[in-house]
């Protein structure tokens, strides 16, 4: 059977169990075709994926159409049903690929304003920064990104950088929003998810992410607060 039959029948499965499924007691109904066939297709799907990252594959079309399928699993059932075993499967799975403290940064390219093409690593090699990915229509990301700026001001001068990466339809977009918020420091643009930089970085539908970076290109924490930040930056600076 290929992928693309498993993810159609899944899909399917997912909505008979839906239907089938008693929220009071959160049995489910196991004498069923569907079921079975829900067992054995998400079982191939995960099964996949795991072979895919051992394979270095993760960020391959192939691995981004399952994940993007799991993703949407997780967002309608698992939230519904925290106690299945399949809710656990893809939590796991999740967990898995997001990025951790202590590992290195994923570099990546995106576009600046004037639409000429920059690499991360270019712009933060051998300096202490902060990748901040947000976007001109997600308030929470907005909100993290004003309440940066006293950071960066108070050490810029210090060999602190921020690199911002907005994800956005269009450029003017982004300029908009970086004019409103003030934004002091460079800001990119990944037109509609080419990159699958927020994907890469393990947060798709999240309301934006602060990434602390040291100068050897490693990942200090994932998501810091403000004043974490500026601990940091107090005994690195």
């Amino acid at each position: 059977m290929s992928i693309k039959n498993c993810i159609s029948i899944l899909c399917l499965a997912i909505f008979s169990m839906l239907v089938i499924f008693d929220c009071k007691s959160q049995s489910i109904s196991l004498n069923t075709e569907n079921i079975e066939q829900m067992k054995h297709t998400w079982d191939t799907i995960i099964a996949r994926m795991e072979q895919l990252r051992k394979d270095d594959k993760h960020f391959s079309p192939e691995y981004m159409s399952l994940f993007n399928f799991a993703n949407r699993y997780q967002l309608l059932f698992a939230v519904n049903y925290p106690e299945h075993p399949y809710t656990e499967q893809v939590m796991d799975m999740f967990a898995g690929r997001l990025p951790k403290a202590g590992t290195a940064f994923i570099d990546f390219t995106a576009v600046d304003l004037n639409g000429a093409s920059v690499k991360l690593s270019e712009r933060i090699a051998g300096k202490t920064a902060v990748l901040h990915l947000w976007g001109s229509w997600c308030v929470p990301c907005r909100k993290k990104g004003i309440e940066l700026i006293p950071i960066y001001e108070e050490f810029r001068d210090k060999g602190f950088v921020v690199v911002g990466v907005a994800s956005e339809r269009n450029i003017p977009a982004a300029e908009a929003a970086i004019r409103l918020d003030k934004y002091p420091w460079e800001n990119l643009v990944e037109l509609n998810n080419e990159q699958h930089i927020w994907f890469k970085y393990g947060i798709e539908g999240a309301g934006g992410c602060h990434f602390l970076i040291d100068e050897k290109g490693k990942i200090v924490a994932v998501a810091p607060s403000i004043k974490q930040i500026r601990n940091f930056l107090l005994n690195k600076l």
